[in-house]
């Protein structure tokens, strides 16, 4: 496990805050989990124009990651999905 540093916009602010997980997208859905997607601006936005931006603190290392992605992670760590959405399988599928 590794410190994250999570950064996206909402309706309020850049909103920037540190997460402990496996992964940068663990991260990002743990954010997700703690504070609800319903602010997040880019929402209503095309996938090309939705971002949530994850750094890692050991080694710098950023990974940049749609909120629809985040998102499907987040419901599959809470158990409300058992299938993760993949953006670049290329379709809309859900993908295990």
């Amino acid at each position: 496990m590794n410190d994250y540093l999570v950064q996206y916009a909402d309706t309020d602010s850049i909103v920037r805050e540190w997460a402990y997980a496996d992964s940068h997208l663990d991260a990002a859905a743990m954010v997700v989990i703690i504070n609800g997607s319903s602010k997040m601006i880019a929402n209503d936005a095309p996938d090309s124009y939705q971002s949530i931006t994850v750094v890692s603190k050991g080694d710098y290392i950023v990974g940049s990651y749609t909120i629809k992605e985040v998102v499907s992670r987040a419901n599959c760590i809470v158990g409300l999905s058992d299938k993760q959405w993949l953006p670049w399988a290329g379709t809309e599928d859900w993908q295990s």
